[in-house]
Formats: structure tokens, sequence, C-alpha cells
């Protein structure tokens, strides 16, 4: 995994830093050597993005992400995200080019644990489908501008990773040890 060739290096016991950085780009290991090493990771960024497909070629399929569409321009986020969880269940077997537009549309009904999810899936099976629109996804627009005015201090990507990872920057997130809300805190 990458955190064992972060820790190998680090311990001295081995020079695993450029096989962390060429097999895990973006995991946090990788991007803390990386750094280490002055390397920015904008070279890992691929200079395309990727082809999105809006459409399957399932009819079926394409009808309900037209009425997804429609709904999203509607206003009718809800009743979207509910249209959405049945339909990326059947999507699974598609093309990641359409698979990336399903996660496109999660992202836009705030599902982001299901787009991460999605991501997760095509970039496992296709790292070359990882580009600067697809770590937008990632990296959600919602709490941008909030984590921005209050990370004096903090690197904001380090915050922006640790909501991602804690709650999937679901705000209501509750653990069953009483953590709560995008950071997991416990309660006083």
């Amino acid at each position: 995994s990458s955190r064992a060739h972060y820790w190998l290096d680090e311990c001295k016991a081995a020079n695993n830093a450029d096989k962390l950085i060429e097999q895990w780009p973006f995991s946090f290991h990788s991007l803390l050597v990386a750094k280490r090493k002055g390397v920015s990771a904008d070279k890992f960024m691929k200079d395309n993005d990727p082809t999105v497909k809006f459409r399957s070629g399932d009819l079926t399929i394409d009808t309900e992400v037209r009425k997804t569409e429609l709904l999203l321009r509607l206003g009718e986020r809800m009743r979207a995200a509910t249209l959405l969880q049945s339909l990326v269940k059947t999507t699974k077997t598609k093309d990641p080019e359409f698979r990336i537009y399903m996660a496109v549309l999660k992202s836009r009904v705030e599902d982001f644990q299901q787009t991460f999810s999605i991501i997760s899936e095509v970039l496992s099976a296709k790292q070359e489908f990882f580009g600067s629109s697809v770590l937008q996804l990632l990296l959600p627009e919602p709490f941008r501008e909030t984590i921005l005015k209050y990370c004096d201090t903090l690197d904001p990507l380090l915050v922006t990773a640790l909501m991602r990872q804690e709650s999937s920057f679901n705000s209501n997130a509750k653990s069953r040890v009483g953590a709560r809300g995008l950071m997991q805190i416990m309660p006083a």
C-alpha cells in the first residue's frame, strides 16, 4: 500500500519514494513525499481531461439520465437524487466515460460519498482518466469558501482531505461513538 511504502522510505529501510509516487501519485502519502522532494502534483495530472459520455447507449438508462438532468434544472435535487440512486446501480458495467458522468450527476445532488465511490472504481480500472475535472469531483465546491475563510494557519487541502476522509462531506455525519459533522469532532 502507499502507506507502507511511505513509512519504508521514512525509516530509510529502502528508497521507495519514486515507486510510491509512481504507483499511487495522488495518495496522501505520495503527496507528502512529493512535497518533501519538491515535486509538484501537477506533474501527475493528465494534459487532457477524460472524454465524458453523457449517454450510455441504453435507451432505458438514457431516458432516466434525461429525467435526472431535467429534475436538476427544475431545482428538484432530492427527486433527482432518488432517481440517481437506482440509476447508478444499473450503470456499474457501463463505459468509464459514462460512469464519470454518473459521478458528475451524483456530485450535483451533493451525494459526495457515491461520487467518490464511482470515481475510485473508474480510476482503479483506468488511471489515465485522472484529470483536473475528476480532481474537482473529489474536492467538491460547497465547502471551499468556508475552508479558505477559517484556515489561517492550516493547509486548506489538509482540512479538505480530513473532511473527505471523516465524513465524505456529509455535514450531518455521526459516528457510532458520537463524533459529529464534517470533521467528526467529539462533542464536549
